[in-house]
């Protein structure tokens, strides 16, 4: 008997080391974080904004103009912030944080940890990111981040000499934006695009851009300071000569719907713009 009870002693000693090898483990022993995520399209620069909750497609409930790009797949980046340890790094479907799903992360060692999680369209260009140094992993628990909008959207109206009358030189518009948050605005356009200037009734297409990157920076009173752009918009004629154009210095773009932003028609003048 006593031999068994130093036996049965031993086994109480190291099972709590490892608990699957005594058949008493489950799915946790393993596990160092739960992790869910949601997609929130709100202006997270805001305080008083509210959260604009989106599925994994990136559309809204309601939605006026062209479909936003879907998420093709998120990408969970934890890593040591020493850079000694191996951390995780891997490409996710959407689904498997959200609306109510946890992704179990598994196979690094308990400690603190920074955390990089971002929602990327199929050819990786950034919708929506979390960013997070020490993350404290060195106990099991679930967390629950908002993956923040990392794009900005504006709606205007051109002008021509102040009218939404098309002139008859004018089929298309086109732009171009330039980041203008650098002590040197950039050079080359980060987003540009075109669309038929005109409806069937000779009146001014709306013109909506989306997918434009914002990257605000910490500001005064703990607020932020907006991304701006300068915005070259240009009108053609049906040869794709430039017959009007208009340069605005510095657009606003704040996270989301940019409601808090610039929303203003260009005013365009007969012309090409001066360089």
């Amino acid at each position: 008997m006593r031999k068994v009870s130093v036996f049965m002693a031993l086994i109480g000693i190291t099972c709590p080391l490892s608990l699957m090898s005594c058949g008493g483990g489950s799915s946790d022993d393993s596990t160092v974080a739960r992790i869910e995520w949601r997609i929130n399209y709100g202006d997270w620069t805001d305080p008083n904004a509210e959260a604009e909750i989106r599925s994994c497609t990136n559309q809204p409930a309601v939605n006026a103009g062209p479909a936003y790009d879907g998420i093709a797949k998120i990408h969970v980046l934890i890593e040591d912030p020493e850079g000694q340890i191996p951390g995780f790094d891997q490409d996710l479907d959407c689904s498997k944080g959200n609306d109510g799903e946890e992704l179990a992360i598994q196979g690094i060692v308990r400690q603190n940890w920074d955390v990089t999680i971002s929602a990327l369209t199929g050819d990786d260009f950034l919708l929506y990111q979390y960013k997070e140094e020490a993350v404290d992993m060195t106990t099991l628990r679930t967390y629950q981040w908002d993956l923040k909008a990392m794009t900005s959207e504006t709606s205007f109206f051109p002008r021509f000499a102040g009218s939404l009358e098309c002139p008859e030189d004018v089929a298309e518009v086109r732009w171009s934006l330039f980041l203008n948050d650098l002590s040197t605005p950039a050079e080359t356009a980060n987003v540009t695009g075109s669309q038929g200037a005109c409806d069937t009734f000779g009146v001014v297409d709306e013109i909506i851009l989306r997918n434009v990157p914002v990257d605000p920076r910490p500001g005064a009173n703990d607020g932020f300071v907006p991304s701006t752009y300068k915005i070259v918009l240009e009108g053609l004629d049906s040869g794709g000569q430039v017959t009007w154009c208009s340069s605005e210095t510095a657009r606003v773009f704040r996270p989301g719907k940019n409601l808090m932003g610039t929303n203003s028609d260009v005013d365009m003048s007969a012309g090409t713009c001066a360089d």
